[in-house]
């Protein structure tokens, strides 16, 4: 009884996966079989025997697997091609900017050294055309100081053509979640250190007043000027 119903079960197993195979292998079988229904090939099979119709089913099955494992290669490699193509983009859109921000800088150069400082940044900022240039790049400043101060990376007070392309590309569009936690990073870094020189300066502070009240002695008050000429005048 218990082998009868298992069979019943194994063969209401088999049927359910021979349904989804079919529904899901339709097309590529389809496609493999020159647009034959996979189902009446396998009932033609049938009085040959099962072993004959399960065979069939694998190689139904080995196709359907090859067919989906080549559209999805398609896919995948359409895709590929994709992000190449936008990296490339990236790229060159990145070199186009380096090469204008560089046409800038020369215009800015009035010396031609290759430095700009912030008296001659200060006059080129005035000009309408340079502040439309550094809105058009979503860098935003209020005044020629803050957007100096924000390019002069080493804080000499003067800008290079380097300095100028790279702070430029970094400060160019709006802030991203990256430069906020590379901020963030760096104020933790500086209230470490302001930690630690208050906890230096307390200490200082401590080893002064040890060494001012314990290991030097309180002054004795020395004797009045008066008294030692009055005992002098006695003795003579």
């Amino acid at each position: 009884m218990d082998f009868e119903r298992g069979r019943a079960y194994l063969a209401l197993l088999v049927a359910a996966l021979l349904l989804l195979l079919l529904e899901g292998a339709s097309l590529p079988t389809s496609l493999a079989l020159g647009g034959i229904d996979w189902g009446e090939a396998a009932d033609a099979l049938m009085p040959l025997g099962e072993f004959w119709v399960r065979l069939f089913d694998w190689y139904i099955a080995f196709c359907s697997f090859a067919v989906l494992n080549v559209m999805t290669g398609t896919f995948c490699h359409s895709a590929i091609k994709a992000a190449e193509h936008d990296h490339q983009t990236i790229m060159q859109n990145r070199k186009r900017f380096k090469s204008l921000l560089s046409d800038i800088f020369s215009k800015m150069d009035v010396t031609g050294d290759g430095k700009i400082t912030i008296s001659d940044f200060e006059k080129l900022f005035e000009d309408e055309d340079m502040r439309a240039f550094f809105e058009t790049i979503e860098i935003d400043a209020v005044d020629a100081w803050t957007l100096f101060a924000s390019l002069d990376v080493d804080g000499d007070y003067i800008v290079s053509l380097e300095e100028f392309t790279e702070r430029c590309m970094q400060l160019h569009g709006p802030a991203r979640s990256v430069d906020l936690y590379a901020m963030k990073q760096q104020n933790l870094r500086v209230k470490q250190e302001l930690q630690e020189l208050i906890d230096s300066q307390k200490q200082a502070n401590e080893r002064l007043n040890y060494l001012l009240h314990v290991v030097i002695p309180p002054l004795t008050p020395l004797p009045s000027v008066q008294g030692i000429t009055t005992k002098a005048s006695f003795e003579v």
